[in-house]
């Protein structure tokens, strides 16, 4: 299941994006917390927006991205900052399940 991640997803988000910098070897460059993360994802404007892919209540992936708007073409868009599945659940097309 896709699902919108939530305040109370904090965490896990947190932890997935170190699982995440760890796989791309750059755990020194992570530099977010639940609150700097939180202010993102869920003030009155957020900056970014985060969906989950959730099986048997378990977290197994995550996408963050921010909306963006083509003055050319008129239509508007996102930007993918970040897309992760854990390993042990790849090649289940969960990732394109997240885009």
């Amino acid at each position: 299941m896709i699902r919108p991640a939530t305040r109370e997803d904090l965490p896990t988000l947190v932890g997935l994006i170190h699982e995440l910098a760890e796989f791309e070897s750059s755990t020194d460059q992570v530099e977010i917390d639940e609150q700097l993360l939180g202010a993102a994802l869920f003030d009155a404007e957020p900056s970014a927006f985060a969906r989950l892919a959730v099986e048997e209540d378990e977290a197994v992936g995550m996408v963050i991205y921010s909306r963006t708007f083509s003055t050319w073409t008129g239509r508007p868009g996102i930007y993918v900052v970040d897309l992760y599945v854990k390993p042990e659940h790849r090649g289940r097309r969960i990732g394109h399940a997240l885009l």
